[in-house]
């Protein structure tokens, strides 16, 4: 219910204020219907706060989650066409240098979209506190913590995935966003000037929404999955993309980027969208 009160309270600012909502939340807290819940109040990007892969320092820290859990999250949150992104501490209780960076490859494997490490801090009254107090944990040292982090730096934005993973996009993410645009261009104040321009948004979304949607990825034209799939392998063909089929990722390609200079959406090529559709220019 709480949740539910702050994506209300958030939901009016998008597509006006924001593009979308970004939130950070538990690995063992994702399933496929609170992932649903999410999209439907325009949630875009999903961080989980992983901290550690290895379940000896989760137990160690109380964390209540395990390294599955993260994994399994992921694999949910990408599927499902969200942005993922994914936290790690260092120097927690019961890890060490070597633990972290077997965590930074664990996660970089994960193909986040975003990173974000912190180091360990102690505050007072918690019982990381105690156990410092009793010599049972010894946090790292500011250079320590400095050293490591800008090793760890160094790797997600080289060797690791995640820089990679932004010059692709999932399918699922592109699926999202095609029905978020053309909904903003539906509810558009200006629609009639845009319709009489050659770009009748509202009936555009009406036919692509009346596709059916199959989270087993249906290569069907009548679903989405399977329309998005002929246009991919389509594009593919005439070198605009590279689509990785095995792992539903996509990226332009630089005759792409040439080409979309040109304006495309005019009247013919909405005429061919409606087409490929089955919806009649009357209708």
């Amino acid at each position: 219910v709480y949740m539910c009160e702050l994506l209300e309270a958030a939901s009016p600012f998008v597509g006006e204020v924001f593009s979308g909502i970004r939130i950070s939340t538990r690995p063992d807290a994702i399933d496929r219907e609170v992932l649903g819940l999410l999209a439907r109040y325009s949630v875009r990007s999903i961080e989980l706060g992983a901290q550690s892969m290895s379940d000896a320092v989760l137990r160690a820290n109380s964390r209540g989650h395990t390294a599955l859990d993260v994994e399994r999250a992921s694999v949910l949150i990408q599927d499902a066409g969200f942005s993922l992104g994914l936290q790690m501490m260092t120097g927690l209780y019961r890890s060490d240098e070597q633990s972290d960076l077997e965590t930074a490859k664990r996660l970089a494997a994960l193909r986040p979209d975003t990173m974000r490490v912190y180091p360990t801090v102690v505050l007072e009254g918690t019982r990381l506190a105690a156990l410092y107090r009793a010599g049972m944990y010894h946090p790292q040292s500011l250079e320590q913590a400095v050293g490591l982090g800008a090793q760890l730096l160094e790797f997600f934005d080289g060797q690791g995935s995640s820089s990679k993973s932004r010059e692709y996009m999932r399918v699922g993410e592109l699926q999202n966003c095609i029905s978020a645009r053309l909904k903003e261009g539906a509810e558009y104040e200006g629609q009639e000037e845009a319709a009489r321009a050659g770009i009748d948004f509202a009936a555009l979304y009406q036919a692509y929404e009346s596709l059916k949607s199959d989270e087993k990825g249906s290569r069907a034209r009548t679903t989405k999955e399977g329309f998005l799939h002929g246009i991919l392998l389509f594009l593919q063909k005439q070198g605009l993309i590279e689509y990785v089929e095995q792992d539903e990722m996509i990226k332009t390609t630089r005759k792409l980027d040439h080409f979309m200079d040109w304006n495309l959406l005019n009247q013919n090529h909405v005429k061919r969208i409606f087409k490929v559709l089955g919806v009649r220019e009357d209708e």
